[in-house]
């Protein structure tokens, strides 16, 4: 029990630092800003295209945060010494990664809640909703994680995702087809961006829960081999 309640103590000093960084990084007021602008934006549309732009701009949040945030913080760190330190740390690779996790799922949950709340007014399944912001957060945080580890510099990431972004987002397009085939729900980003829509438009409770058991799986996937990947050649490799 007393070494749950030190584990537990160490995961919760990280997550609290990575908290206090991303603050003092800036994290939060970029996004207070871009919220800001997004309910600005909101304003100017009807109740009919904000139910079709906000799902988009909350779906389009996690993207940008994980992808582009997770890869200058790791490398960051790297570069600061601070992974190189983990293996000789009582902090374990999977507490420091879930903190990275929690701490960047958590502004996109926040943005992705309050801009529902204060800019649509019609019936909203905050459980999907919610769902649907973390698995999509979660993934695009990892692909950034596993990316981060193939670059040698903050500019050389942004450089690398760049094509990554493109990859990923470029699927999301085949939800504008007047015919929806299910085995789309099997490409991972169609299936957060389809999750974020059923918070606000009808779909069957088999492929909300279909879609949101198989990015969790594919998130747990992605979990192990961004692990084993940071443990090689970000910590272990130096």
């Amino acid at each position: 029990m007393k070494e749950k309640d030190h584990v537990f103590r160490r995961w919760l000093t990280c997550l609290k630092a990575d908290l206090q960084f991303q603050f003092k990084q800036g994290f939060y007021f970029v996004y207070l800003i871009l919220l800001l602008v997004y309910l600005v934006l909101l304003e100017q549309f009807s109740p009919e295209i904000v139910k079709l732009i906000l799902p988009i701009l909350i779906y389009i949040d996690p993207s940008i945060l994980g992808m582009f945030f997770i890869g200058g913080i790791i490398l960051l760190e790297k570069q600061q010494g601070i992974l190189s330190l983990l293996h000789i740390s009582p902090l374990k690779v999977h507490e420091y990664l879930v903190s990275k996790l929690i701490s960047l799922s958590f502004i996109s949950l926040l943005v992705g809640v309050v801009l529902s709340l204060f800019s649509y007014q019609m019936k909203t399944n905050f459980i999907v909703l919610v769902t649907g912001i973390i698995v999509s957060a979660v993934f695009y945080t990892l692909i950034g994680m596993i990316i981060s580890t193939h670059s040698k510099s903050i500019n050389g990431y942004f450089i690398n995702v760049i094509p990554w972004m493109l990859l990923i987002v470029i699927p999301n397009f085949l939800l504008l087809l007047p015919n929806q085939v299910f085995w789309f729900n099997l490409i991972p980003p169609l299936a957060g961006l389809k999750l974020v829509f059923a918070a606000y438009y009808p779909a069957s409770g088999f492929e909300i829960l279909f879609n949101m058991a198989y990015l969790i799986i594919i998130d747990m996937i992605l979990f192990v081999k961004a692990k084993k990947i940071v443990e090689s050649k970000m910590i272990f490799d130096e």
